[in-house]
């Protein structure tokens, strides 16, 4: 990748970028290895990710990674069956991290959703308004005053 700095063009080598990154050099450090600015670096990691992580590896990895799983549980699967404890909690978590790798693993505050929809439903706010209006409504309704300006409760 070729950069012009002050009239003067640097090739920043992409590969050695990366590398340095991998070590732990801290984006700074490798700008100024480079003699060029944390964003040159930053396109060059950005570009690396993005040639790096496609949807094709993504894919790639996920298949062998099954593969691999399914290789070891039949393995130990063997030896389970044959009476192996250790070999028997092996094939639980080789079958957990397949479950995961595929997504079918049940989040685990699933448990706790049921929890609360097991308990009784307390009271909103606009419930207690609705009651509240309910109750005006049905209360008995007061004598309208005369116009004489006499007092409602003594009026038989």
């Amino acid at each position: 990748m070729g950069k012009v700095a002050s009239g003067v063009i640097t090739v920043i080598d992409g590969e050695r970028v990366v590398a340095m990154r991998i070590r732990g050099c801290s984006v700074r450090a490798i700008a100024r290895r480079f003699k060029c600015s944390s964003e040159d670096v930053h396109e060059i990691l950005d570009s690396f990710a993005t040639e790096t992580l496609t949807s094709r590896l993504r894919t790639h990895t996920m298949a062998l990674e099954l593969e691999r799983l399914d290789r070891l549980t039949e393995t130990f699967e063997r030896m389970a069956l044959a009476g192996d404890i250790q070999a028997g909690q092996l094939v639980l978590k080789i079958v957990e991290r397949r479950d995961v790798l595929l997504g079918l693993a049940v989040p685990s505050r699933v448990e706790h959703i049921h929890e609360l929809s097991a308990r009784p439903s307390e009271t909103t706010s606009t419930e207690k308004i609705r009651q509240a209006i309910e109750r005006i409504r049905s209360a008995p309704s007061l004598p309208k005053p005369s116009d004489e300006g006499e007092d409602p409760s003594s009026v038989n």
